[in-house]
């Protein structure tokens, strides 16, 4: 359904409200026009330092004079629970934080959509969203709360169980002395966090992650260009060897 001059005024919009760039190639042998929705990288723990070009592709097709067909229906039900710029849940009702982990952080990152016949009565729409909770977040609340959301418009929800929040407490004394020895170095007073990252530590029951990164600098973690500080690297040796002698006297 409608006109290439359509097409070009919804992208027009959507550019403007999401910042993402909006290509439309012509393909001639197909009859049809291909639109390309580029985004920006951001760490799936950390979707809103991104652009999620998904969303934004999709917000193009809510504007869109689509057919009004069980497949395309369908498609755009997704845009409910996962708006542009929803990075928490907010519209599935999971947007849950607390003081010791922070915020549930959620992201819409794949979308398969194909129709099968000319009716659009026969379709395959699969897809996958990433979502890290805090402690407060559990089967219950989160992981039911969703799959009943979903339920209700159509769709199935495959996981069963969400993986337990690793949590250590900042009191312990392993963490303490990790804080020792940065203060050590860095001549300042430090503080753990809680990220939303899949580190190396989720299989040591009191394991912590530590290292290598400075505060306040955007290393560019899994994106274009990552970096990182010949110099930090070198007084990160400092702290670890220093850690490790008071975690071992």
């Amino acid at each position: 359904g409608g006109s290439y001059e359509d097409l070009v005024k919804a992208v027009k919009e959507t550019e403007t409200a999401t910042g993402t760039v909006i290509t439309i190639t012509r393909e001639e042998e197909k009859e049809c026009f291909l639109v390309s929705v580029s985004g920006k990288t951001g760490h799936a723990a950390h979707p809103y330092n991104g652009l999620n070009g998904l969303t934004a592709a999709l917000s193009l097709l809510e504007i869109l004079p689509l057919c009004n067909r069980d497949g395309e229906n369908a498609l755009l039900s997704a845009t409910r629970f996962w708006p542009f710029e929803d990075h928490n849940g907010r519209a599935l009702g999971v947007d849950y934080r607390d003081e010791e982990s922070g915020e549930l952080t959620m992201s819409l990152d794949i979308l398969h959509y194909e129709v099968k016949n000319a009716q659009g009565t026969e379709y395959e729409l699969s897809g996958c969203f990433d979502c890290r909770a805090p402690i407060c977040a559990n089967d219950e609340n989160l992981t039911e709360k969703v799959r009943r959301e979903l339920s209700d418009a159509g769709f199935d929800m495959e996981q069963d169980a969400m993986t337990p929040v690793h949590y250590v407490p900042a009191d312990s004394e392993l963490v303490q002395k990790l804080l020792e020895s940065y203060e050590v170095y860095f001549q300042k007073k430090g503080k753990p966090i809680a990220i939303g990252g899949g580190t190396y530590v989720h299989g040591l029951k009191r394991g912590v992650a530590f290292g290598c990164a400075e505060e306040d600098v955007d290393n560019r973690m899994h994106g274009d260009d990552e970096f990182m500080k010949l110099s930090i690297l070198v007084k990160s040796a400092k702290i670890f060897a220093d850690a490790i002698l008071r975690l071992c006297g």
